[in-house]
């Protein structure tokens, strides 16, 4: 579902926050801290282990939050393309009537 393979293929925070967590055990750096504040904030805490409960609860939360928020816009893409194609090929079989 996910097909970023690279930082510069991430066009938005979504894209930055699924490729983040695929790929963090590879970093050395945090990408994309300098246009989203959020990554420095993640950057910081670096390791979960060092989490309190609390915090640990509160990162799952988002976690699962962002990857609900990818899941729905990927299938609201589908969908509008799946609804385009057909709106095309109704119109096309209706100019190939006349």
């Amino acid at each position: 579902m996910f097909d970023k393979h690279t930082e510069a293929e991430c066009m938005d925070i979504f894209d930055c926050w699924i490729y983040i967590v695929k790929n963090m055990n590879m970093f050395e750096q945090m990408p994309f801290s300098e246009k989203y504040p959020v990554f420095r904030k993640l950057a910081e805490i670096g390791d979960l282990r060092k989490l309190s409960r609390e915090e640990l609860e509160l990162y799952d939360e988002d976690i699962k939050n962002m990857r609900d928020i990818y899941a729905t816009r990927k299938f609201d893409e589908k969908r509008g393309m799946e609804k385009g194609m057909a709106k095309g090929m109704h119109n096309l079989s209706k100019s190939n009537g006349k």
